[in-house]
């Protein structure tokens, strides 16, 4: 944010970076709304992407790992890391895209990777109340969920920023999402890696001789 050279959509002329104003894909765009170069923002905002869309991948694999013995956990587990990789895939596609030049597919991203994150966060939530979970996990995730659909539906509401007060709820909605988001799915890879070794130690007194 610190190093985006200025402007949004209601003016052009703003110095510096506006929370309230300025999407985060304004980071990712070649250009700033004042038509100045904005390669380093580019930069940071295309890699900080592609890392959380790579940890979203490798957080469905580890999922895939937590085992599914029995069938509820079975059919429970199975959409989560397929949400997983769709989200981490359009992270990917929109560091890929700045919108000001590949605005359609740029935008097409955007919307399917909050769906992504929205469903994975449901899927996620419905394993952890299967497998019994810690309150500690289930509870947060839950919250996510309801943070997430009420963005959803927010931006359904204000989905036109002609509103006056349109472009403010959009903006300062986003940030809300992104980084309620963000600190969820690190809380969630902790829980995911703690139920690992717990659920290998129970495979292997299972497959043990009884002496």
């Amino acid at each position: 944010m610190l190093t985006y050279p200025g402007g949004n959509a209601r003016d052009e002329a703003a110095p510096g970076y506006a929370p309230a104003l300025n999407f985060f894909s304004d980071l990712g765009a070649t250009r700033s709304y004042g038509g100045a170069v904005n390669w380093i923002s580019l930069g940071l905002f295309g890699a900080a992407l592609a890392f959380v869309g790579v940890a979203l991948i490798v957080l469905g694999c580890g999922i895939v790992r937590l085992g599914h013995r029995r069938r509820p956990e079975r059919w429970a587990l199975l959409p989560a890391p397929v949400f997983a990789g769709v989200a981490g895939a359009c992270f990917i596609g929109i560091a890929a895209t700045p919108w000001d030049i590949a605005l359609t597919p740029h935008m097409v991203f955007v919307t399917l990777g909050f769906l992504a994150v929205t469903l994975f966060s449901v899927s996620l939530l419905t394993l952890q109340l299967v497998q019994r979970w810690s309150a500690a996990f289930w509870v947060p995730n839950a919250a996510c969920v309801v943070v997430l659909i009420t963005y959803e539906v927010v931006m359904c509401v204000y989905a036109s920023t002609t509103l006056p007060e349109g472009l403010e709820v959009q903006v300062i909605g986003q940030k809300v999402v992104v980084y309620a988001s963000t600190v969820n799915l690190a809380w969630q890879a902790v829980g995911v890696l703690k139920r690992r070794p717990a659920r290998s130690a129970r495979r292997e007194r299972s497959a043990q001789p009884d002496r």
